[in-house]
């Protein structure tokens, strides 16, 4: 009798504390302002009306709908503008980061909702052939314009490769096709988007084995008051694993 009055108490204690903070959290948080990167398919972008869209956002929208918060996403900025922004508290939260060390300072992360396979794309013709960072060292290559893939190849990146980079999708390709780089390392996700729109099919292949598989968060400014948003984020996050939606998300094509 005692062990099991012990145990309901600590259930309701527990459920008590999880409500009281949600609670606690959206008394200071009435709205939260989301900026996305335009181009990251699928997981934020625009789509061709102009809509946000992808797999953080659609979460988002959920997320906050369940949470009784309302959301407004925030489109058009540079990454190191919004940077800028989430550092001043002028936006609330990143619907999508990458984690490194600094990022992890700025920002309150959440648990990461799903991650990207990062690999090595070439133009067929060129005669690098990826199994490790070192092969890249005699080739130009390019990555989306302020491209985070974690310290290790971030550092390396830094000393040994010479790198291009651009913040529009078809520029990139148009680099690879015409023979003016070697390379680029891009999530699967967005080059398969690039190869199949943007005239890659045929010329630009992938290489060797991943060069990283990274986790996708939310960052939460920690000049916002709706930081202390991210614990009821992380219990929903961990809801919507466990009854399959973001699972759907992700197997849903957001190439619109």
């Amino acid at each position: 009798m005692q062990k099991w009055l012990k145990s309901g108490l600590t259930g309701v204690f527990g459920l008590f504390l999880s409500v009281s903070v949600t609670q606690n959290a959206s008394a200071v948080c009435e709205k939260v302002r989301v900026s996305y990167t335009t181009n990251w398919i699928p997981v934020a972008y625009d789509s061709s009306n102009g809509e946000p869209s992808g797999i953080a956002i659609q979460l988002h929208r959920e997320i906050f709908k369940r949470l009784n918060i309302p959301v407004e996403f925030v489109s058009g900025l540079p990454w190191r503008r919004q940077m800028q922004m989430l550092d001043q508290g002028d936006i609330d939260a990143i619907a999508a980061i990458h984690h490194n060390p600094e990022r992890a300072e700025r920002l309150a992360l959440t648990d990461a909702f799903t991650e990207s396979i990062v690999h090595v794309y070439r133009n067929k013709e060129t005669s690098l052939r990826y199994s490790k960072l070192e092969d890249l060292k005699k080739y130009t290559g390019v990555l989306i314009k302020d491209a985070s893939y974690g310290k290790e190849f971030d550092n390396y990146r830094r000393e040994n490769l010479a790198i291009l980079e651009f913040t529009e999708l078809s520029r990139i390709m148009e680099l690879l096709l015409k023979r003016r780089a070697d390379y680029m390392i891009l999530p699967t996700n967005i080059s398969d988007f690039m190869i199949q729109n943007y005239g890659g099919e045929g010329e630009v292949i992938k290489s060797g084995p991943p060069v990283l598989v990274q986790p996708i968060h939310m960052g939460f400014s920690r000049k916002s008051s709706c930081r202390f948003m991210v614990e009821a984020v992380n219990e929903q996050i961990t809801s919507m694993k466990r009854d399959g939606l973001i699972n759907r998300l992700e197997l849903t094509k957001y190439t619109n």
